[in-house]
């Protein structure tokens, strides 16, 4: 039996111990005065203690009461101040030193190696991590609460791109030029900020508050203006949605959690009409298990302004829902864009194309979609499949009026823009050399 809190409390109730002489034992207690110990492994040095024990009453109420003394002895509260007060003595010797050395960790220049920034927000030290994106170093902040995590994760790549590849490529391909991006639930910032870096002007969405918080620090630190991040929650209706700064996702009944709290849900259209957001160029959603509804919201503004479309897919939770992933995919269908998809952790010539709306195998996928009348600039013609070079200017938008979601599903578009006029926006937008010469993966 090794010395832990059973044994030391049975001795401090008064109850005597029999223990192998093993471990501590010996070291901090005296055999057949306040314990008694027996050779481990060994019958008959364990019966000649117990026979001991019982020949005399006096000698077990000695046992009892010499036992307890002896723990007293060594938890007594004079001890115990001693011993703390000790610790903080050193403590309080060491603090100039530790404030000092804080400080200087702070402002230092940002490198691969800055651990401190200081947050004027929250009048303390904030941990950060190094990453590369966008062929810079960044550092990213991490929230007190829950620091852990994302620390783990980005120490573990050195880059962005290594995180996931055919993401990371599309984006910096579509955000490569002054775009307007949309961002619906970043992991940890870090997308919104790729497309600031790239120079897109971006409007990232987030549920979590200290997702929002961190956002604002690490644009702050890294001097990338133009990120603003609002805290809110896309679906596909207003409705009532309970979330918690320590879950992943959110959920529609509430739960016997008292950190839940509630947000009131609205779609994208109605938040996007009210700010007068604008056409965008690129809509990113990763919000757990709720993409189909986030993107049944969105109607409208994918109607309008015909964006690319990355889309983080959870076939299981969405099916769970009740909205599926195939039901998605009947969406984009009919929208008249054409949908990829490849592993999360895959590069972009993995992106295959998906027909007659069959849900990839995957559970858990990226999902790649842009109009189909994007088709002749993406495609590489000899291969049929997305080349490394998808976008890297402003595209042919579509001509179809209005932005109620329900028409822009109710019909099939027939009215895209003759191929003259495509190629006369192509030409604007200063895309020809791309397009004149077959796509290469490098």
């Amino acid at each position: 039996m090794a010395i832990s809190f059973a044994p030391l409390e049975a001795m401090l109730m008064g109850c005597p111990v029999i223990a192998p002489r093993n471990l501590d034992w010996p070291l901090f207690y005296d055999d057949r005065v306040n314990i008694l110990l027996y050779e481990e492994g060994n019958y008959h040095s364990c019966k000649e203690v117990v026979d001991y024990f019982r020949s005399s009453e006096q000698i077990q109420l000695n046992l009892s009461r010499r036992g307890r003394e002896a723990v007293l002895a060594m938890n007594s509260a004079e001890l115990f101040t001693e011993r703390w007060t000790s610790v903080l003595d050193a403590a309080l010797a060491s603090a100039v030193r530790g404030v000092g050395r804080l400080k200087t960790d702070a402002n230092a220049p940002l490198s691969k190696t800055t651990l401190l920034r200081r947050s004027e927000k929250e009048r303390a030290y904030e941990l950060v991590t190094s990453l590369e994106m966008a062929g810079k170093d960044v550092v990213i902040g991490h929230p007190a609460k829950a620091w852990l995590n994302p620390r783990q994760l980005l120490r573990k790549y050195k880059s962005l791109r290594a995180y996931s590849p055919v993401r990371y490529d599309l984006m910096r391909k579509h955000c490569a030029t002054k775009k307007t991006a949309v961002i619906v639930g970043d992991d940890f910032g870090l997308y919104s900020l790729c497309a600031a870096v790239l120079g897109s002007r971006v409007l990232s969405f987030n549920y979590h508050r200290w997702s929002c918080s961190e956002l604002a620090f690490t644009a702050a630190l890294n001097a990338v203006g133009g990120v603003p991040v609002d805290h809110i929650v896309f679906d596909d209706m207003r409705r009532p949605v309970y979330v918690n700064e320590n879950r992943e996702t959110r959920f529609d009944e509430p739960r016997e959690d008292k950190d839940d709290y509630v947000l009131q849900a609205a779609p994208f259209d109605h938040y996007a009409a009210r700010k007068a957001i604008g056409p965008i160029d690129l809509l990113c959603v990763d919000d757990v298990n709720f993409e189909t509804r986030i993107i049944r919201g969105s109607l409208g503004s994918i109607k309008e302004s015909r964006p690319a479309l990355l889309i983080r897919c959870y076939r299981h939770g969405a099916h769970n829902i009740g909205a599926p992933t195939a039901e998605l995919l009947r969406i984009l269908n009919r929208l008249d864009y054409l949908t990829y998809y490849a592993p999360w952790d895959g590069e972009v010539r993995d992106l295959q194309l998906i027909e007659n709306d069959v849900e990839p195998t995957l559970d858990t996928f990226l999902l790649y979609a842009f109009g189909r009348e994007y088709a002749p600039f993406l495609l590489n013609k000899a291969t049929g499949k997305i080349g490394d070079d998808p976008l890297t200017g402003s595209g042919p938008q579509s001509t179809v009026e209005g932005s109620s979601a329900e028409s822009a599903i109710s019909s099939p578009r027939t009215d895209r823009a003759p191929i003259g006029k495509i190629w006369q926006r192509v030409k604007e937008s200063r895309i020809v050399a791309a397009v004149a010469k077959p796509f290469r993966l490098r």
